[in-house]
């Protein structure tokens, strides 16, 4: 995302409006180009909850991608 005041909250904001998500971890930092990466470790669930989250966090201005990533 586009390193902005008060992102990470718009994020955090969004997230816990959702039922049955729980964040669980998150963390952010600039990268060299001086975006924004914030990585953030969610309890859902269900994947139709998980997909309702990832629409909801693109309507947030200024993010530029979400990935999904499985450990």
């Amino acid at each position: 995302s586009f390193d902005r005041r008060n992102i990470v909250a718009d994020i955090i904001n969004v997230i816990n409006s959702i039922n049955n998500v729980t964040i669980t971890t998150i963390s952010s930092a600039k990268n060299k180009s001086g975006d924004l990466l914030t990585k953030i470790r969610l309890s859902v669930n269900n994947v139709d909850t998980l997909n309702n989250t990832i629409t909801n966090l693109q309507k947030v201005a200024d993010i530029y991608t979400i990935e999904r990533t499985i450990k």
